[in-house]
């Protein structure tokens, strides 16, 4: 069902009485016969007359409108990024490789020179890639080599579904019913008959890479290449070249494709890094070495950060990632992150966490340098072990308040649940706003097809109305609704714990005087060291910590380090109008942290808190230029509230 016909069932909708066609055409800017042509089109696609005609006009059938609610998983793109991913899907997945411009325009609803606009913002998207949409008379293609292609496929498909709610009936949509099946079949006999057992909570990765891997080369799409290239040998390690032979034989009598040494062995590190292991094979690939440091690492990450690591789906797909970091350390080798830097902006606790055990990792083997690309591949690692163990405490409890129309009520909640499942508990359902007075304490957010006017005195809650349709507005009303909640909560932790992280004696302004982030953190530490809150060593794990990877975000630095125990918990504050240069940051607000252990569980949260902060321009701008600690709390507590 295209946008227009829904822009025209919602409108219906919103209607009490009867609309000509004529007040439709002239509402639309279309004509009568278009008007007539889009309720012919809805009321067959719904099977049932859910627009009614009348000597009145056009009104929508509210009680058959569960037909249509069923109808509406099929969205027309409406914007640059839904239309850049439809065109890539559409290119990835069609056997040709090649698509008509004039065709996707069509199927996009666009003119021919708005498509040349998402063009040249989809080639923009890809940049990171090193891919290319090419024209050709009139023809599409994607340029780019195949495993660029390649990721970019796994990555359009797990960033429109998330990974929880990532199902069979998504991979039916990009590749055919028998194909998928058959990579399942394959899978489970393979892993059942050679000692491996797939983990639960990877499955879905793994038989999307294989359906990828084998799609392309049943299309023709790869280039196979017989010679076994030296480096691909090494960065194998020790793999099991009998059960990578079996492997091949099974690939080519499941799916009657002969695969090539490079995709063969890339298949079966996926099998590897997806897999839980049986103990004797974990031992045999990974190494005492290996399985020693990853209990260090487990031990160290729960007595810093109170984080438990210690379990299987976890330490697998950890540990084989582990080994082959290692070996690329040791032959200078570097795995490049094209997300590292949305990782470091929008993980920052996890990405703090990976840097530490980067450091353990570093001294470990004798000061191996780890880069950042690579610790941004750790924190994805940890990111989604803390994301499977999320608990329903730590989701937004939610009320949803609907009118009591039929299915629209299952409906909207079910569609609420596929996208935000991971961050919302819906703890109730009511059917009028005036009863929300009794879920006062149990609920931070309100989702209602009502509109806003309805909620004037219920500023408790966050309020968001959406359309019983619940399109990509919808989406977006409810992304901003949980972003408001968490940074709520985030700033509620500094105004409860204001005065036990930050004090009178340890804020300074800045009298010119640094030159450099080096001259600062000496400065801070020395001064943490000498008022006894930390010990002697405290500074030169600052600046170690510094040298690894900068502590600024923005125009705020939060230097802090891992290792040391501290005497007391404080924050040394350095308040800069002018600002200090920061390597490539001009820093305004410097907040140098100690914490002593019994307050690390706090400092998580304190340092998300901090972060969401300062990395506000208007909050920058404001609290630089504080002439005195007094001055600082009142502006800070002031922006806050």
């Amino acid at each position: 069902m295209n946008h227009k016909l829904l822009k025209l069932i919602e409108y219906l909708y919103q209607q009490s009485s009867p609309i000509s066609c004529k007040e439709l055409a002239q509402h639309f800017k279309v004509t009568t016969r278009t008007i007539q042509n889009y309720v012919k089109d809805i009321n067959h696609i719904s099977d049932n007359n859910a627009i009614i005609s009348s000597k009145s006009g056009y009104m929508l059938n509210k009680q058959k409108t569960d037909i249509i609610f069923e109808k509406l998983n099929v969205n027309i793109p409406d914007d640059n990024i839904s239309r850049c991913t439809y065109i890539l899907k559409k290119l990835l997945t069609q056997t040709t490789g090649s698509i008509n411009i004039f065709d996707l325009s069509d199927e996009l609803f666009v003119s021919y020179s708005t498509f040349r606009n998402v063009l040249s913002y989809t080639n923009n998207y890809l940049k990171k890639y090193n891919l290319k949409v090419i024209s050709n008379n009139n023809l599409l293609h994607l340029q780019g080599n195949e495993r660029d292609l390649r990721r970019l496929m796994s990555t359009i498909i797990y960033d429109e579904v998330s990974v929880n709610s990532f199902s069979l009936e998504n991979l039916y949509e990009y590749f055919n019913f028998e194909l998928v099946t058959k990579v399942i079949s394959f899978l489970d006999s393979f892993s059942k008959n050679n000692g491996f057992t797939i983990n639960h909570f990877t499955k879905m990765n793994l038989i999307l890479h294989f359906c990828i891997l084998i799609k392309r080369i049943q299309d023709g799409n790869i280039e196979m290449d017989s010679a076994v290239n030296c480096d691909n040998n090494k960065l194998l390690l020790e793999c099991d070249y009998k059960l990578i032979t079996i492997l091949h034989k099974e690939i080519f009598n499941t799916f009657n494709i002969d695969i090539d040494n490079d995709n063969l062995k890339e298949a079966y590190l996926l099998l590897q890094i997806n897999s839980d292991l049986s103990l004797n094979l974990v031992n045999d690939v990974l190494g005492k070495e290996i399985i020693s440091l990853m209990k260090e690492i487990i031990k160290e990450i729960k007595v810093n950060y109170l984080l438990d690591l210690n379990t299987p789906e976890f330490i697998t797909p950890f540990s084989l990632h582990l080994k082959k970091l290692i070996f690329r350390i040791q032959h200078g080798k570097v795995e490049k992150n094209p997300i590292l830097k949305h990782i470091k902006k929008t993980l920052p606790m996890i990405y703090d966490i990976s840097t530490y055990v980067s450091l353990y990792i570093n001294n470990f083997f004798g000061n191996e340098v780890i880069a950042e690309d690579e610790i941004g591949f750790i924190a994805l690692h940890i990111g989604a072990e803390i994301h499977r163990q999320k608990s329903d405490s730590e989701k937004i409890s939610t009320i949803l308040v609907l009118p009591k129309y039929l299915e629209l009520e299952s409906y909207v909640k079910n569609q609420i649940l596929k996208s935000f499942h991971e961050n919302l508990n819906i703890v109730d359902s009511i059917y009028s706003y005036e009863y929300l007075h009794n879920f006062s304490h149990t609920a931070e957010l309100i989702i209602t097809t009502f509109p806003l006017s309805y909620f004037k005195n219920t500023n408790i809650f966050e309020i968001v109305s959406i359309s019983p349709f619940f399109n990509s507005e919808d989406q977006l009303k409810i992304h901003e609704g949980i972003d408001s909640i968490k940074k709520k909560r985030l700033n509620q932790i500094l105004i409860n714990q204001f005065d036990y992280f930050f004090n009178k004696e340890l804020f300074h302004l800045d009298n010119g005087s640094y030159k450099d982030e080096y001259d600062v953190i000496n400065f801070l530490a020395k001064d943490l060291i000498n008022k006894n809150y930390a010990p002697k060593e405290f500074l030169t794990h600052i600046i170690n910590r510094e040298k690894l990877t900068s502590t600024a975000f923005n125009n705020v630095s939060v230097p802090h380090q891992f290792f040391i125990e501290t005497m007391k918990t404080g924050t040394n504050i350095l308040i800069s109008k002018e600002g200090i240069r920061w390597k490539n940051n001009l820093v305004h607000i410097v907040l140098m942290v100690c914490i002593k252990n019994e307050d690390k569980k706090n400092f998580t949260f304190l340092y998300e808190a901090l972060l969401n902060l300062f990395t506000q321009d208007d909050i920058v701008k404001i609290v630089k230029t504080s002439t005195s600690f007094e001055d600082f709390k009142k502006k800070v507590l002031l922006f806050i509230e």
